[in-house]
């Protein structure tokens, strides 16, 4: 058992790597120019419809499971804002100072074209379930857009690993 503990644990270290920053950002560089810039273009868009509107004119959009701009947003951010975002900016204005804060706001404006490509590939490859909701995500797309259902399951399996290990 702690030969097959080394090995999955020296594979999640290797998929999780430093090399993946630099994907990441390559990625997000990529898709920044393929979508003409979006998240510099569409950000009057984007405030208005998710901060202004919100408090100043009545919901149009009625029926089941709408949610507003506002809700997705804030829904959004939850899911992604936790205790070790805080920290982390703290722990890199410590270690990096100043300059650490000014990369990492680079890689967020890149970070907002990778989020829009992810959520259109998840868009575009959910799933209705049997109770009528719509499942998707990073596992769904590689195994029915790439095609490749074995890629998904080590996807997730290093996924559950490495957050079991965080736990």
């Amino acid at each position: 058992m702690k030969l097959l503990e080394e090995f999955f644990k020296n594979f999640a270290d290797l998929i999780w790597g430093n090399w993946l920053i630099a994907t990441l950002m390559g990625v997000g560089l990529y898709y920044t120019v393929m979508t003409k810039f979006i998240q510099f273009r569409k950000m009057p868009y984007i405030f208005n419809e998710t901060l202004i509107k919100p408090f100043f004119k009545k919901n149009k959009h009625k029926g089941e499971g709408t949610l507003t701009p506002f809700q997705a947003l804030c829904t959004a951010l939850a899911s992604c804002v936790g205790n070790g975002n805080i920290v982390g900016v703290a722990t890199a204005l410590v270690g990096g100072g100043p300059g650490a804060i000014f990369w990492m706001w680079m890689a967020a404006l890149l970070g907002m074209a990778t989020k829009f490509g992810e959520i259109v590939i998840g868009m575009a490859y959910r799933v209705k379930a049997d109770d009528g909701t719509y499942v998707g995500g990073p596992m769904y797309y590689i195994s029915k857009g790439l095609k490749l259902p074995w890629l998904a399951s080590i996807y997730g399996f290093c996924l559950f690993y490495k957050t079991v290990e965080v736990i």
